[in-house]
């Protein structure tokens, strides 16, 4: 009896903060689909939310943002790459840690791990001189490259990979393998749910990051989906209707590649704890 009592609590509560969680969500794509006019007026009544209904607004973006496929083409290419070549890095650097021993590994850990509770804010001016100076600016490799240096991909992938047994790597090793080939064949493999939970991660990153593209680019051309959309849509509030088709626009990407990689993104954060 406790436990049904219990369970209706958790589910009660549970149910609740799911409501709470979408209600903005789902509102902002109810303004999407709605007539400007009709936006102050949508509540008063089913017949007046029904008939104020369209999808001018999101032809509007395109109109208001002749930029908008260039935006998004410059989006998926910096967030494609970053994902990319920093899940390379931060998997070859956790087998390094995990199934090598060299001189100051402990040390070598610890400092990245210590270099995690630096905020990311701080190393905006140092990275856009180093980027300055390398003559990337206004590229989408001044996009790209600062996002690679992240350790939290480093520290996931390595509490993963200590729950792989030893074995494996001994049963390669006496049939010939490389360290190169150990970590291709056999490591990887067995990080498939980590591996698509932390690109998950990777590629929301990249593809929401906002600041950064802002300071390091100049002309529309340049830009990325969400710095883009705000310099000519999103700066003006007033228009609620085209700022949520807006934000539905740069949102859909991520939701569809969630709703596909949901359960490796369960699978791969369960991984990852038990370290």
């Amino acid at each position: 009896m406790r436990n049904t009592k219990f369970n209706a609590i958790v589910y009660t509560l549970v149910i609740i903060c799911t409501i709470l969680s979408l209600t903005p969500s789902l509102f902002g794509l109810m303004l999407a689909f709605q007539k400007e006019v009709n936006i102050p007026h949508m509540f008063e009544g089913f017949n007046t939310f029904f008939k104020g209904i369209t999808i001018e607004n999101f032809i509007k973006v395109k109109d208001r943002s002749p930029y908008l496929f260039t935006w998004l083409k410059n989006s998926f290419i910096v967030s494609f790459s970053q994902t990319f070549i920093y899940i390379l890095i931060a998997s070859l650097a956790a087998f390094a840690f995990t199934r090598l021993k060299f001189k100051g590994q402990k040390i070598l850990f610890n400092l990245c791990l210590v270099s995690m509770v630096i905020p990311g804010i701080i190393n905006i001016v140092p990275n856009f001189i180093i980027i300055s100076k390398l003559g990337l600016y206004n590229s989408l490799l001044a996009m790209i490259l600062p996002g690679l240096s992240g350790v939290g991909g480093v520290f996931l992938l390595r509490q993963f990979m200590m729950d792989i047994p030893f074995d494996y790597d001994e049963a390669a090793r006496i049939d010939g393998a490389s360290d190169l080939t150990v970590y291709a064949r056999v490591i990887m493999p067995m990080c498939k749910p980590v591996l698509i939970s932390l690109i998950l991660f990777t590629f929301q990153g990249a593809w929401n990051d906002f600041l950064w593209p802002l300071i390091v680019t100049e002309g529309d051309s340049s830009r990325t989906i969400a710095s883009g959309l705000y310099l000519t849509i999103m700066s003006d509030t007033s228009m609620k209707g085209i700022l949520m088709a807006c934000a539905f626009i740069s949102a859909l990407p991520i939701i569809v590649i969630f709703i596909f990689g949901q359960k490796y993104f369960v699978e791969g954060n369960s991984g990852g704890i038990k370290g």
